[in-house]
Parts: C-alpha cells; sequence; structure tokens
C-alpha cells in the first residue's frame, strides 16, 4: 500500500499472447483490509474485461465468457454471495458489488486460483530482476498460462480471462489487483 493507506491494483488485459491494455494505478479509497482492497480493485477494473468481450462481440468474434481469478478466497466468497460475509466487512459499500450483479446475468464466471499462477506481479511491486523480466515479456507478447503454472513463483495477481470459442487455445483478458 501508499504511505496515506490506499492500496495499489495492477491491471492487465491480454487476447492470448502479451496485453492489449495494462494499467498500475493507487486505489481511490481506503480500504481496511486485503479482502476488501481486491474487491475494490476488481470492482474498478473488471470493466476493462467486459469492454474488450464487447469488442470482440463488435467484430464478429464473440467470447463465451469473462473469467475472474482471484487468488483471495474471501474475496471470492464475497463476489459470489453479494454482500459482505462478516461482520467486519458489512462496512462495504453495495457498489463494490457489481461483479455479483454481471455474475447472475451469465456474463462473468467467479474462480479461486493460487498466487503463484498469476501474472501481472510486477505492476504494484518491485520485484527481483529475473522475475520482472520473466513478467515483462509475457505481457509483452509471451505466452501467458503454461509457463507460469509449471513451476512455483512470488505471489502474482488475479487475472481476468476471456475465453475464444474461436480458438483452440485459451485467449484471455487479465484484470490483476493487488493490495
Amino acid at each position: 500500500g501508499h504511505q496515506d493507506g490506499k492500496s495499489h491494483t495492477g491491471a492487465a488485459v491480454s487476447l492470448g499472447r502479451g496485453a492489449t491494455h495494462v494499467t498500475s494505478v493507487k486505489q481511490r479509497i481506503v480500504t481496511k483490509a486485503s479482502t476488501e482492497a481486491e474487491l475494490v480493485g476488481a470492482s474498478d477494473m473488471i470493466g476493462q474485461g467486459i469492454w474488450t468481450m464487447r469488442l470482440l462481440e463488435s467484430i464478429g468474434k464473440p467470447a463465451r465468457g469473462l473469467i475472474l481469478e482471484q487468488d483471495n478466497l474471501s474475496t471470492v466468497a464475497m463476489i459470489k454471495n453479494g454482500k459482505p460475509t462478516s461482520t467486519r466487512s458489512r462496512h462495504i459499500h453495495i457498489r463494490y458489488f457489481f461483479i455479483h450483479d454481471r455474475m447472475q446475468r451469465g456474463e462473468v464466471i467467479v474462480a479461486h486460483r493460487p498466487s503463484e499462477e498469476l501474472v501481472a506481479d510486477l505492476l504494484t511491486k518491485p520485484l527481483p530482476r529475473a522475475r520482472f523480466h520473466e513478467l515483462r515479456d509475457v505481457l509483452l507478447g509471451g505466452q501467458w498460462d503454461p509457463p507460469l503454472r509449471e513451476r512455483s513463483v512470488l505471489e502474482v495477481l488475479d487475472p481476468l480471462r476471456i475465453l475464444d470459442e474461436r480458438e483452440s487455445e485459451q485467449s484471455t483478458a487479465s484484470v490483476t489487483i493487488r493490495d
């Protein structure tokens, strides 16, 4: 996080190889916990994934759906429930449950994915040189999924993936969140 208590969100959208959209921004509000920070980040960034899906539809290449992969199990539960999951999170504003609404409409699938299998760490914090170069190369055109799934890596973030039914290989749209 930042000195003022605000968290940091990193986001990357990819359609198979490399990123088509990347952002790294300080969140606009102070959150009380990492679960809340990840919910705020996901809510703020999912719009880019939805926009990418709509762009694909407009050019005649519709996607089957958008998958929000999140490494924080509490955030996954909160999104799926559409409300805070405990008294400690009851203060969270309903606007951050936008993803739940999209999930109910069938536009977004929410799933847990371990931190070491996620991509955009370099958007939120300093990394060792080798790890930075590895993730930079993926964002600039490297293969998104298989190489990272085959080894244990430092904590990485929470991407959204777009699955394109016309490709034999998965296309991905990643929105990654980190506090």
